[in-house]
């Protein structure tokens, strides 16, 4: 008899603890599916501006993790930001009339040069509209620096750096 209640506690524990995995990945399920039905477009005032963010990384196109909203210890989505998607923000907010100027820093640029390049001709086109860009970093790497001289004026912190190797090639 002892033995059989044994089994039954075993039994029971084992299937509550079931349940409430299941519970809680049914709820990361709906959590995930809840986040897939958000607007993705942000509310913008009527005098605003468009601040850039160059940490997540600039990638071929947008790649979003849809695992991450499972994580309880996380808040956020991994994402990342394809080029198309951001030139062709940069180029609407030039002709939007709510954008006054883009503020960037460019802390941490994480491109490939020809993405920075990409992203630098739509920083001129939107110059061209007569709207200001401005550039501000800590440190400025060679990329980032490259990227701040579309901008009208670039700002670097008084204790900060910029170290610019320069370009050069080798024979394979």
């Amino acid at each position: 008899m002892k033995n059989f209640l044994k089994i039954v506690a075993a039994t029971l524990i084992g299937s509550l603890i079931a349940m409430l995995a299941g519970f809680f990945l049914f709820m990361g399920f709906i959590s995930s599916l809840a986040s897939f039905t958000e607007s993705k477009t942000p509310v913008v005032p009527s005098s605003a501006v468009m601040a850039l963010n160059f940490s997540p990384a600039i990638t071929e196109q947008s790649v979003e993790d849809p695992f991450s909203s499972l994580n309880p210890f996380s808040s956020e989505t991994s994402k990342s930001s394809g080029i198309l998607e951001f030139v062709q923000t940069i180029d609407r907010a030039a002709s939007d009339p709510r954008i006054k100027f883009i503020y960037m820093n460019v802390n941490q640029v994480n491109a490939g040069i020809s993405h920075i390049e990409e992203i630098r001709e739509a920083l001129i086109r939107f110059r061209e509209s007569g709207k200001p860009v401005i550039a501000y970093a800590d440190n400025y790497s060679q990329g980032a620096y490259y990227l701040a001289s579309a901008a009208d004026k670039v700002y670097l912190n008084p204790a900060g750096t910029a170290t610019l190797t320069g370009l050069s090639m080798s024979p394979l």
